[in-house]
């Protein structure tokens, strides 16, 4: 009814053995398993940066506080108390997939976006809200003469002086131009 294949482990160690071999859209686990708990499964997974944003849905006969408080603290989605409505489980399950899908969609979608950036003839360098750099492209990098890992996570200020006004954002369409010195002189940049 889900609309996925179903993949079952019978303890902690089973489980995250098929976690190395495939990554799941979804994970339900309960927390009394034989050899390795359910506490123990989602700090190892949670410790996988590739795994670090799937979502965990529990499901436990322990539904304490503490223990509800120390699941959600390891990053589960939901937690469901046995007994459990299947049809309330099922319709929860439904949701989580659908928003990892969209979620996997975005990240699709922000990887060709990135590739895009890269594969610019013209230089682009993105500046967060605090004027630190958060992307610099191949292209820009060339004309600065340096290598984006020299520009980001500086200031604009620090890294580029001279060139804090092109990022200035403003309601009027005029260009503006400024020259920074970089090793191999004087650049005249601008948008």
């Amino acid at each position: 009814p889900l609309g996925v294949d179903l993949v079952a482990a019978r303890d902690g160690a089973a489980a995250l053995a098929q976690l190395a071999a495939r990554r799941p859209a979804l994970v339900t686990l309960d927390l009394v398993l034989p050899n390795l708990d359910g506490f123990a499964v989602l700090e190892r997974i949670r410790q996988r940066r590739d795994l670090d944003d799937m979502p965990i849905v529990v499901i436990s006969a322990i539904a304490d506080a503490a223990t509800v408080k120390r699941a959600y603290g390891l990053g589960v989605v939901d937690f469901v108390a046995k007994p459990f409505n299947v049809d309330l489980l099922d319709a929860k399950l439904k949701v989580f997939l659908k928003m990892q899908k969209l979620a996997d969609e975005v990240r699709v979608r922000q990887s060709f976006l990135e590739d895009v950036v890269d594969h610019l003839s013209s230089g682009l360098i993105v500046v967060d809200e605090r004027g630190v750099i958060v992307k610099a492209n191949a292209a820009a990098c060339n004309v600065l003469s340096r290598a984006a890992e020299s520009l980001v996570g500086r200031v604009i200020a620090e890294a580029l002086p001279g060139a804090e006004p092109l990022f200035l954002v403003s309601g009027d369409a005029a260009q503006r131009r400024v020259t920074i010195r970089t090793a191999h002189g004087d650049r005249n940049l601008g948008f």
